[in-house]
């Protein structure tokens, strides 16, 4: 189930990604490339989201690929539970509460929603170096909205 354990203390929310999509962010977390800063699996699954909805159709892109791919995979398919930025997965939750979501469309849950932004991210990106790059954009932004004070 998709967000059921915050970690507030760390600004995450539990997720379930379908393994397949799982599987190639750990190859792109192993990449040699990722250092200074190493990102971590919340951020590489934030930077998917965030190249995602910077499409200028994001929602036509997100349930295009969910009714034509993952739709075909995401029943039955193994899910590995990993971690989301809390902001990333507010803006999951607006795409899935999107109008592409009603009826008499099917309904996706959030980790569907999530894998298919995996999937177009890792269409979209010709080298892993795409993904860092938005995982910084994406630090750069949490940090300049962090409230002051607060802990990580």
């Amino acid at each position: 189930m998709a967000g059921v354990t915050n970690d507030t203390s760390h600004g995450v929310v539990d997720i379930n990604v379908l393994a397949a999509d799982h599987e190639w962010l750990v190859g792109v977390l192993r990449d040699p490339v990722n250092k200074a800063p190493q990102f971590r699996m919340p951020d590489l699954l934030g930077a998917c989201v965030g190249l995602v909805l910077a499409l200028d159709y994001p929602e036509d892109s997100v349930f295009g690929k969910l009714r034509a791919d993952v739709v075909l995979r995401s029943n039955g398919f193994p899910r590995r539970q990993s971690q989301l930025w809390a902001t990333d997965f507010a803006r999951l939750q607006e795409v899935q509460r999107s109008a592409h979501n009603k009826f008499p469309n099917p309904n996706f849950s959030l980790d569907e929603i999530l894998s298919a932004c995996v999937a177009i991210a890792r269409e979209l990106s010709s080298s892993n170096s795409d993904l860092f790059d938005r995982a910084r954009i994406n630090t750069a932004n949490r940090q300049r909205n962090w409230p002051r004070g607060a802990t990580r």
